[in-house]
């Protein structure tokens, strides 16, 4: 089957000259509003695990800094007002 779908051109180009598959995700997406759970199943899910296990162990080995609790809670707040 085939359908028709709008798109601004400016992001089309964008999407276009990132090398994104614009197929794979249309479907990937179609698939996550029909199944909540089709997430853990996805390509994006294995992506970001890979990258947050990254990140775990960077935190686990003192490669990262992280913020104070309430540091961290006023940089959120900072950046939802200036959203």
């Amino acid at each position: 089957m085939q359908i028709s779908i709008e798109v601004q051109k400016e992001l089309y180009d964008q999407v276009v000259s990132s090398g994104v598959d614009m197929q794979r995700k249309f479907n990937e997406y179609l698939r996550s509003q029909l199944d909540e759970n089709s997430y853990i199943d996805s390509p994006q899910f294995q992506e970001d695990k890979a990258y947050f296990h990254k990140i775990r162990e960077e935190v686990k080995k003192g490669e990262v800094e992280l913020l104070p609790f309430d540091e961290d809670i006023d940089t959120l707040d900072d950046f939802i007002d200036n959203v």
